[in-house]
Formats: structure tokens, sequence, C-alpha cells
């Protein structure tokens, strides 16, 4: 029992380490390599995606904390580092905002995808936190 609970105890303690993963998109060529959002980076999006409202609590713009979402996740695209909030990037893409660069590069298909995926490896599904769960009680 006491070796269950050290090999528990040492899972929770490796929680703090960023998963990575990949996403490919063979009908364009593209292997993305997308890296989890941490609590503090997913309440900063909120936080930054909250319309203030006199008198009661924000509203939240819901596309921009995708768009977020996306353009922090992504990390590599084919192997090389990319990143959507470099102004170099934006400019040879042809556009001026992260947002204009993602509706510009991604379907609405691929987008969806992308969001899974970084879900995935955030351990935003129901299905994740349940196994875990399960896992941290044995």
């Amino acid at each position: 029992m006491a070796n269950d609970s050290h090999l528990a105890l040492e899972k929770w303690l490796q929680r703090d380490v960023k998963a990575t993963g990949e996403l490919e998109l063979p009908h364009i060529g593209l292997v993305l390599e997308l890296e989890a959002l941490d609590w503090k980076t997913t309440q900063n999006l909120i936080k930054k995606n909250t319309i203030p409202r006199k008198g009661g609590p924000g509203e939240r713009n819901t596309d921009g904390f995708t768009m977020d979402m996306i353009a922090k996740s992504l990390k590599k695209v084919n192997g090389e580092p990319f990143n959507l909030y470099q102004e170099d990037t934006l400019s040879r893409i042809g556009v001026k905002t992260h947002e204009q660069a993602i509706n510009k590069l991604f379907t609405p298909f691929e987008i969806g995808k992308i969001l899974q995926k970084s879900n995935e490896l955030s351990g935003a599904t129901p299905e994740v936190e349940e196994e875990e769960v399960e896992e941290l009680k044995n």
C-alpha cells in the first residue's frame, strides 16, 4: 500500500510538466506541435477576454478566448518554431493579428481539431479528468 501511495504522489508531482502533442493535417501537409495550457495561462486568457460591465460580472468574449488558446498552444509547424504573436510571423502571413492569421491559415474544421487537441493536452476533457481522479483514488 505504501508503494502505491508513493507512486500516486510521484504522478501528482509530475503534473507540473506541460504535455505536448502533435496534430497532423495531412490534406495540407502540416504537422502541428501543440503544448498544454496551464491554469495560470488559461486564467490570464479568460481575464484578457472578459469585457467588464458596470455593476455586474463581465461578459466573456469566447471567440477571442478561442483564438488566444490556439495561438498560445501552437508551438511548431512541421518542426519549425511558430509564434502567432510575433510581428514577423504575422507579416509573413500578410495579416495584423493572430486572430486574422488563424482564420486565414485554418478552416473551421481544423480550428475545431486544434482546440480539441489543446484541450486533451491540457487535461480539459471530462474523460481525462475522470481517469485522473480514478487513478489518484486507487
